[in-house]
């Protein structure tokens, strides 16, 4: 009985419970409901005060400024990325270039629509045209820009439309506003031109002139049979020249239509540095051919092997610096040619150039001016902001190479030796952004074994996350996440003379005959015993093999005990040694697109044997755990020996040989391997890289590139000396 009453009482109890719920659910959406009115007002709100007088006007001083600060990044770290390697400077620039011409153009359309402020709006528009013609320090972010130099065109035509659009102004010439307005029409027109010139000059498409030079340097080797590498007499590399005469046809200029290498540095009145400079643009010229898949004809000559061999390179210890220099101010303007519009600055544009940009600060000083009467606090500020930019602008063109180029022709061209007082003040002008940062990246492939990358591990377990969970796919983008330990980002260290000197000392001692290891190992007397490293399938695993031998020879020197005479002897060898090494593993893990196997495969090699080493050494941290372990690996062998397991038995094998003899065959190995890899033919990525901070690789790259060495002679694999024999 009791049960039987207490069932009304459930039903009412629950019938209670779900009327509350009713009431709560009812209550929420209510709830919802006015809370997206009041949202929906909000908006509607202030969608009503942005249409305001003072909601644009509040745009306008935001975007304005935004405006300014975007052109500023692009003057700025569009030249200094020459010289950084900075992922964030990389970044901010891409962002600064992509969307400059957006955020301009919704600034000119938001002035247009406002009713308010008119003569104020018009300075500004005009200010900021002014400015988007005229910083173009930068036209390309990378090469593939250079081919839309026609879009470059297109966009300034549209917002010069876009601001007679705004003025309502209709092109009568009827009175004398007409006439201001049809001047600035013109003058922003023109602003672009260098821009546009520069990217169509850098474009596959229209460098006609590399096609000239090469059939030029078909029979430049025939004008003269006497010529000496040191003085550079005989030596007709084309610094500038005209090529097309009156019927429109390609034809070898006349003694008085070209200026040469040989011509400039037998001119007495010259100083060196000019000299040098000649130098690197006649090279940068031929190099460019190299880009855009143009023949080098000149390259199986002795005098092209010449030039390098018993030039640059007559007294190495000595002029080691001066080949470096000139390599490094050609690749600066070959920097400068495809990235920036400086090479506008060498041609006819020079002129026109340097008179808009006075002009322009001309009128920015006008707006100043103008903005002090009106007491326009917020104008004058923008102006002198613009001013300053454009002045910064015009002193990195005057103090350039470029310019300095311009005044050695003027000077070379003129009849009596001299030049005007413009050409001897730009040549004096101290430069604000460096050549080069002359660093090279470091990786160690067992010292950063255990180090930790947050960005790269998030990045892997996301990666996984999406291929395996959500498209079922067991490959991922990134073979790393958080069990699974990324690679940090690479140290750098400052490029030492004494690497600069191995270098070019084993080049000049190869004399141009490249070799992965095995001359080094010959001439050091170690040949039979470990030629099997430099003998294997590929690039990447011989590179690995002698780079963990390099790391374990270096665990042993920094952690047992060695003589002072030792140590003095092989401390010089070990920083040498040790740098090329890390530069290697880093070109492997980080750039391995300027490596002779192809990028994926080097990629799938490096990644290969980090696992194995991770695998290996997971529970060691300290670099003397790691060798313990490696010491003791003979009773471990595995059937299968791996590129990691080979690297530890070619430092056990080094051990063998002393620290002093040891570290000579490690110098004399890797200097030998860096020039080995240099040579190839992806020039596309080596200038890419130059705007990336450049690497020492594209240096040798081209160093050899100019001895005529433009390929390596591959070496046959001997399958037999690929087994290692414990």
């Amino acid at each position: 009985m009791a049960a039987v009453r207490a069932r009304p009482f459930r039903r009412w109890c629950h019938g209670r419970i779900q009327s509350g719920r009713a009431s709560m659910a009812r209550a929420d959406v209510m709830q919802l409901n006015g809370l997206q009115k009041n949202m929906t007002h909000e908006w509607d709100t202030f969608m009503s005060w942005l249409r305001s007088e003072r909601g644009v006007m509040t745009q306008a001083e935001v975007l304005v400024p935004l405006s300014i600060i975007l052109f500023a990044i692009q003057i700025i770290f569009g030249w200094w990325r020459r010289c950084c390697h900075s992922s964030f400077i990389k970044y901010l620039l891409w962002l600064a270039y992509t969307t400059t011409p957006s955020v301009v153009i919704y600034t000119l359309g938001l002035m247009q629509l406002s009713s308010v402020n008119g003569e104020l709006f018009h300075i500004w528009s005009v200010a900021l045209l002014v400015a988007l013609g005229g910083t173009n320090s930068m036209t390309a972010y990378v090469i593939e820009d250079n081919e839309q130099y026609w879009r470059h065109f297109v966009q300034q035509l549209l917002y010069v439309i876009n601001f007679f659009a705004m003025l309502k102004v209709h092109l009568k010439l009827e009175t004398f506003l007409d006439l201001v307005y049809s001047f600035l029409l013109v003058f922003t027109l023109s602003l672009n031109v260098g821009r546009i010139y520069a990217s169509k000059t850098a474009s596959s498409f229209s460098d006609d002139r590399s096609l000239y030079l090469a059939e030029y340097m078909k029979h430049e080797h025939k004008k003269t049979t006497n010529y000496d590498p040191v003085t550079l007499k005989g030596y007709n590399y084309l610094v500038s020249w005209r090529s097309v005469s009156s019927d429109g046809l390609r034809r070898f200029p006349l003694v008085g239509d070209k200026i040469t290498v040989s011509d400039i540095w037998l001119d007495s009145g010259i100083n060196v540095q000019l000299k040098e400079l000649s130098l690197s643009f006649a090279l940068f010229q031929l190099l460019r051919r190299r880009f855009f898949g143009v023949s080098c004809p000149e390259s199986k000559l002795q005098k092209t092997h010449d030039l390098i061999f018993h030039g640059l390179l007559f007294n190495v210890e000595e002029n080691y610096r001066t080949t470096f220099r000139v390599i490094e101010a050609e690749l600066v303007f070959a920097h400068d040619h495809m990235f920036t519009s400086s090479a506008s600055f060498n041609t006819r544009l020079g002129k026109p150039i340097i008179i808009l940009s006075i002009i322009k600060s001309v009128i920015y000083c006008f707006a100043i001016l103008w903005s002090i009467l009106k007491h326009k606090n917020v104008s004058k500020v923008f102006m002198g902001l613009l001013l300053a930019l454009e002045l910064l602008q015009l002193y990195v063109y005057l103090s350039s190479d470029w310019a300095k180029l311009r005044s050695i022709c003027r000077l070379e061209c003129s009849l009596d030796g001299t030049c005007d007082i413009g050409c001897l003040f730009w040549d004096r002008l101290p430069q604000i952004f460096r050549w080069w940062q002359n660093k090279i990246g470091q990786l160690s492939l067992l010292k950063d074994l255990h180090r930790r990358s947050f960005t790269h591990d998030m990045l892997g377990t996301l990666s996984w996350c999406i291929s395996a969970k959500i498209l079922w796919c067991q490959e991922t983008s990134f073979s790393r996440g958080i069990s699974n330990p990324g690679i940090k980002g690479p140290d750098r260290i400052r490029l030492s003379d004494n690497v600069k000197l191995a270098v070019a000392q084993t080049l000049k001692r190869n004399a141009g005959q490249l070799s992965n290891g095995a001359s080094s190992l010959r001439r050091n007397g170690q040949y039979n015993r470990l030629k099997w490293a430099c003998r294997q399938e590929n690039h990447a695993n011989s590179m690995l093999i002698w780079h963990i031998a390099t790391e374990y020879c270096e665990i042993i020197h920094v952690h047992q005990s060695v003589t002072v005479e030792q140590r003095s002897i092989s401390d010089d060898d070990l920083n040498i040694a040790r740098s090329l090494s890390r530069y290697c593993a880093y070109l492997l893990a980080f750039v391995p697109e300027l490596l002779p196997d192809h990028h994926l495969d080097t990629t799938a090699c490096f990644h290969g044997v980090r696992k194995d080493a991770l695998e290996f050494l997971r529970e060691e941290i300290s670099l003397e755990s790691k060798y313990r372990k490696m010491k003791n690996f003979n009773q471990l062998l595995p059937r299968h020996q791996g590129t990691f397991v080979k690297g530890i038995l070619l430092g056990k094998q080094l051990e063998e040989i002393g620290p002093a003899r040891c570290w000579k065959v490690l110098v004399d190995l890797w200097t030998e391997m860096i020039l080995y890899i240099a040579p190839s033919d992806n020039a596309r990525d080596h200038i890419q890289h130059l705007a990336n901070g450049g690497e020492f690789l594209t240096h040798l790259w081209a160093l050899l590139s100019h001895a005529g060495i433009l390929t390596r002679e591959e070496q046959s694999l001997d399958e037999e000396n690929t087994v290692v024999q414990p």
